[in-house]
């Protein structure tokens, strides 16, 4: 989303794998490489209890177009997510500079 956006401020703050949360207290992301597919498909497998349901509103969201287009994308070519994390991480992004 943050690339779609061209928000390069948010894409350097959430690439990492632990990031300050601002309150103190560091957020984790264990599953960062794990598509979500494997998630729900392992919490089905061990049936543990997780919301599944997406809201009504999402399809025609911002969020929903990405979706469709990151979809469409992996048609193409199966990898194309875990590239975009990693173009993610790979940029520098100079602090010092105004966008």
């Amino acid at each position: 989303m943050n690339i779609l956006r061209g928000d390069l401020a948010r894409l350097k703050r959430c690439t990492s794998i632990i990031t300050d949360s601002g309150d103190g207290i560091p957020r984790v992301k264990p599953l960062k490489y794990t598509y979500e597919k494997e998630i729900v498909m392992y919490a089905y497998f061990r049936k543990l209890v997780y919301f599944s349901t997406e809201c009504v509103f999402a399809p025609n969201a911002y969020r929903g177009h990405a979706r469709i287009l990151l979809k469409d994308l992996e048609k193409i070519d199966p990898s194309v997510i875990m590239n975009i994390i990693q173009s993610g991480e790979s940029l520098v992004i100079n602090e010092d500079r105004k966008l």
